[in-house]
């Protein structure tokens, strides 16, 4: 009968280790890619300051792009809820960043905007309006 040596547990959690720090920095590499390629698409980062917009900013899910429709207007949005940032773009800005994903040759679920809640949307408008996320432009 063969017993499992001593070095066994300790190979064991040393692979587990090595998995986990693998998985994570892929993550990470992952989320600076993400922003990396909004600012070249050059979408606005905005910081929420009043309390309305960090209500608005919190419900809002991190690391994913959202879509929003209001008045029109469409909108996307990433959320940075580590920096403590939003990247907002229009529709001009957000198939530059297609594009960049596309000439990297990136998986389509990794550039994918999914749908904004509508009542988030309409309270992101009403909270960021357009003067404010494309002034200077």
């Amino acid at each position: 009968m063969n017993r499992p040596s001593a070095a066994s547990p300790t190979l064991l959690a040393l692979t587990i280790v090595v998995l986990a720090t693998s998985i994570v920095s892929s993550v990470d590499a992952q989320f600076n890619e993400t922003k990396s390629l909004l600012a070249a698409a050059r979408f606005r980062v905005l910081t929420p300051k009043t309390p309305r917009q960090k209500e608005i900013y919190a419900g809002l899910p991190a690391y994913k792009i959202e879509r929003a429709h209001v008045h029109g207007t469409v909108i996307y949005v990433y959320k940075d809820e580590k920096a403590g940032i939003a990247y907002v773009g229009a529709k001009a800005e957000y198939e530059r960043y297609r594009k960049l994903c596309a000439q990297r040759h990136l998986d389509p679920d990794f550039f994918a905007a999914h749908e904004m809640d509508p009542m988030y949307a309409h309270r992101w408008y009403g909270a960021w309006s357009p003067k404010t996320v494309w002034r200077d432009r």
